[in-house]
């Protein structure tokens, strides 16, 4: 249990640093992204060949942009644009949190997460 907590603190604090230091963000194009229903990450992974996070929730599977994998083959953050939404899902998912997934267009044949909301 202490290493659970102690590997939740530094999540906490890579997270912090992310979101605090960071330069600022350029803002998506894509300017009506669709939420996901409220759900608790069931899988996170980060992919090999890209700055990417690959996630599952039980929140029912959406494919708001007609993405060739299937509603249920899960979401993926943006290569180019990915730290804080990593960081947030990270965290999240140490920490069993619902979240919400804002989508918008595909990546990797999969919907694109723009925005992560992380509930109490």
């Amino acid at each position: 249990m202490l290493k659970r907590l102690s590997l939740l603190a530094v999540v906490v604090a890579l997270a912090a640093a992310v979101l605090f230091f960071k330069p600022a963000r350029v803002a998506h194009a894509q300017s009506n992204p669709v939420a996901t229903g409220i759900g608790t990450i069931t899988s996170y992974q980060t992919a090999w060949s890209a700055n990417q996070a690959f996630v599952t929730t039980t929140a029912t599977a959406i494919n708001p942009g007609g993405c060739t994998l299937p509603a249920g083959s899960g979401y993926m953050t943006d290569p180019n644009n990915a730290s804080v939404e990593q960081a947030a899902l990270l965290g999240a998912f140490l920490s069993g949190k619902p979240v919400t997934l804002y989508l918008s267009g595909c990546t990797q044949e999969r919907p694109l997460i723009l925005g992560v909301n992380v509930s109490p």
